[in-house]
């Protein structure tokens, strides 16, 4: 079975979000330059950013899974987003992954913020409009706590994995949680991973903070945090 409305009923409901001002963002006409990796983001993304105004250039928007690069959205692989930021001049970049449940960000300086900005940056925003508890994992720097402190919100520490935020989450009620990798997961929304949704508290924040989106990402401190990998036998 085919459900063809599916991405559009997606698009609806982040836009019916109470505390994201659509006419305000389209009237912003942000200016976005978008990799989505020639994954899955290639279908909602650019249609989600039209839908709010934005004016967009796009690179990997085909949906055939042949990665031009490899497909974390981690910074090092984000180099020709950030050319791409500067030469159009965006006043952001975003990347997703393949599955499009992770969002890295660009500046407008053509410098890749981190991922674990993502999820600050959505805390500091969702926290303004629903106060409650933060959930995080384990593999997330201290920039989240630091964005919830803002606010006096505590913050809980969930084991690695999705499952274990979102289970955390629903016991607390938490408003907002998410992974350091990019991946934020809105509490009235769904309890999963959702990188459309942290398209839209992006824009909602650059909207009410009505400044460059390095200068909001200057307020915050940076952290040194290491995530590696290690091969094993199979």
């Amino acid at each position: 079975v085919t459900d063809s409305r599916a991405v559009d009923r997606h698009i609806e409901r982040i836009m019916a979000l109470p505390f994201v001002d659509v006419e305000g963002i389209r009237r912003r006409r942000f200016r976005v330059a978008l990799d989505c990796c020639h994954g899955a983001g290639g279908v909602i993304m650019p249609r989600l950013l039209e839908r709010l105004g934005c004016e967009v250039t796009a690179i990997g928007l085909e949906t055939d899974g042949r990665f031009p690069r490899p497909p974390e959205p981690v910074a090092e692989n984000l180099g020709e987003l950030e050319r791409l930021v500067l030469t159009s001049g965006a006043e952001m970049g975003l990347a997703t992954d393949p599955d499009v449940d992770r969002l890295a960000i660009v500046s407008e300086e053509g410098r890749a913020i981190g991922e674990d900005y993502t999820l600050a940056l959505a805390v500091r925003l969702v926290l303004r409009h629903r106060p409650g508890t933060v959930v995080t994992n384990l593999s997330t720097s201290r920039v989240v706590e630091d964005a919830a402190a803002e606010r006096g919100a505590r913050v809980v520490r969930a084991p690695v994995g999705e499952v274990n935020v979102a289970i955390r989450m629903r016991d607390e009620a938490s408003p907002i949680g998410g992974e350091g990798n990019g991946g934020v997961i809105l509490g009235e929304l769904h309890l999963g991973r959702d990188a459309p949704a942290g398209v839209a508290l992006l824009l909602q924040l650059l909207l009410e903070e009505g400044r460059p989106l390095s200068a909001v990402v200057g307020d915050l401190p940076r952290y040194a945090i290491v995530k590696d990998k290690m091969e094993r036998p199979t």
